[in-house]
């Protein structure tokens, strides 16, 4: 992930996911993608800082670190260590990070992500 094409993705109310392309299109935002629940999109730090600014529709935009494809708590635990974290933090410096997981199904729920 470089800093010239990094995704991104903002979310939006459930069902204004359309609105929020085209007003990421109209914002010159390249590589507009509608999902449940918001847009991905690729471009530069700046070009999330635009979305954020001059956005009407979207309520927060978020970069994505990576993926992790695991089958239970462990393997997702793991898949999540071995994220770039250090790197991600470099490129933001000042930023703050929310960072957010989402299972399919999570038998026992733990405190440790």
């Amino acid at each position: 992930m470089d800093a010239t094409n990094i995704e991104f993705f903002a979310s939006c109310l459930t069902g204004f996911e359309q609105t929020l392309a085209g007003e990421l299109k109209r914002l010159r935002i390249r590589h507009v993608r509608p999902l449940r629940g918001g847009v991905a999109f690729f471009g530069r730090p700046i070009d999330a800082e635009r979305v954020c600014l001059w956005s009407r529709v979207a309520s927060r935009v978020t970069a994505v670190v990576g993926r992790v494809n695991a089958g239970d708590a462990e393997l997702m635990y793991a898949g999540v260590y071995d994220l770039p974290w250090r790197t991600s933090s470099r490129r933001a410096r000042r930023s703050r990070f929310a960072r957010t997981a989402r299972t399919r199904s999570c038998a026992t729920p733990s405190s440790r992500l």
